[in-house]
């Protein structure tokens, strides 16, 4: 079997159109819906993280999703869920690597509020995001980070390091 090449973070970016995330950090381009559709019960993004921006602030979504790792080095993910569930928070590595305890998918539940960071310096992670229903604008909001701590004060460490 051949070894596989990595490449430099800058031609990913290039290959994929990747564009920066303004909001929440790293990078994204949208593969679904393709153009034309009208009301699509799904959407899917290519999502980028790099050492020159290596976190996905908190943030949550009105939508299901189903995040996929694809390639690059692990990351780290916490996850905190909605009030009233069993399991109030959850940190996991997003990885191919299921030696080391890596999942490379995690279902994530609507309203859940996530954010993630490289494992390492000088290093890249690709991921996919499919939600549904489609990704809506107005259901996408970014964590305060008193108010996320005052929530899940056991998460203080992680949530400081993944939010403003």
């Amino acid at each position: 079997m051949k070894k596989q090449t990595k490449l430099p973070a800058a031609e990913v970016i290039k290959l994929f159109d990747l564009q920066p995330n303004t909001e929440e950090g790293g990078y994204f381009v949208s593969t679904y819906p393709l153009e034309g559709i009208v009301n699509p019960q799904c959407s899917a993004i290519y999502y980028f993280l790099d050492e020159n921006s290596p976190r996905s602030l908190m943030h949550k979504v009105g939508s299901d999703m189903l995040y996929n790792f694809y390639d690059g080095e692990p990351v780290e993910v916490l996850l905190l869920y909605p009030k009233g569930r069993i399991q109030e928070s959850e940190v996991f590595i997003f990885s191919n690597d299921l030696a080391e305890g890596g999942q490379p998918m995690k279902v994530i539940p609507a309203g859940t509020w996530m954010g993630s960071r490289v494992k390492g310096r000088g290093s890249w992670s690709l991921m996919g995001v499919i939600m549904s229903p489609a990704f809506n604008p107005n259901e996408y909001f970014i964590g305060k980070r008193d108010e996320l701590i005052a929530e899940y004060p056991d998460r203080k460490k992680l949530i400081t390091a993944l939010t403003n």
